[in-house]
């Protein structure tokens, strides 16, 4: 099958993927309908390997109907290089360029660190843990290289955590970032998250992030936009590791609701 003959005689009618809030971002995997008809529905096989588009499955209409947790109404034809997302649990899942993803992923991540600054001011610690878990996944990088999150995360887990799970988040960091990234992101919060910062530097877990054992793997925005390459775009992953892991800018930009 082409682009051309998918555009043609298929729509997206939503996806079987539950977005719920604690694996967001999340790239849903469309479900296809034979433009015309009602019980022609396929499910899409996907790969991140090229510009083909995708295999589609027939199933059964009824149980693929019954397994739908987002649905787009109207139908949102397909368009060659976009992905159907669902980025922040406030807003619906939209249809976008897959080369936007990366800014909006990265926008999404800054907009949850502003606001679980200003949770954590407010004594709203539980919301304030729930940003910033967001924000671990949602940094565009892949895999995530921005250990920001974590670190904040270390003073607002330890009411909750066992020691050994505590301990376990806080080794996780110097293992899986970078030295310099890591000082990186404590001069950041020292310098635009205050409340943050004031709770992890009074923290006794803040030497336990001090060092670091393997080499940085980069920003995936650095390589995105290296002249010299064009890699391709981050593969979102169903739900990033849960210790580390809107803004409507496309004119065909369309959302779903679930």
């Amino acid at each position: 099958m082409t682009w051309d003959e998918l555009v043609t005689d298929y729509e997206i009618i939503g996806s079987t993927i539950q977005p719920t809030a604690d694996a967001l971002p999340l790239r849903l995997m469309p479900v296809y309908r034979k433009r015309g008809t009602s019980g022609l529905l396929y499910l899409s096989v996907d790969s991140d390997d090229s510009d083909q588009p995708p295999a589609l499955t027939a199933d059964d209409a009824e149980w693929v109907r019954s397994q739908l947790a987002v649905i787009c109404d109207p139908p949102i034809l397909p368009k060659k290089g976009s992905w159907l997302m669902q980025i922040n649990p406030e807003e619906h899942p939209e249809y976008l360029p897959k080369i936007e993803v990366p800014a909006r992923l990265q926008a999404a991540y800054e907009d949850a660190l502003r606001r679980a600054e200003k949770a954590a001011v407010q004594g709203e610690l539980a919301q304030a843990r729930k940003l910033l878990f967001f924000a671990s996944r949602a940094h565009p990088s892949e895999p995530p290289s921005e250990p920001l999150p974590q670190m904040a995360l270390i003073p607002l887990l330890r009411p909750i955590l066992s020691p050994e799970d505590l301990a376990f988040h806080i080794s996780d960091i110097p293992a899986s970032f970078p030295e310099e990234r890591i000082q990186g992101s404590l001069e950041l919060l020292r310098a635009k998250y205050e409340n943050l910062w004031l709770r992890l530097n009074g923290d006794p877990g803040l030497p336990g992030i001090a060092t670091a054992n393997r080499p940085s793997v980069g920003s995936f925005l650095d390589r995105y936009y290296e002249k010299k390459t064009k890699p391709k775009p981050p593969r979102i992953m169903t739900l990033r590791n849960f210790w580390g892991g809107g803004y409507k800018t496309a004119s065909h930009a369309a959302s779903c609701t679930f």
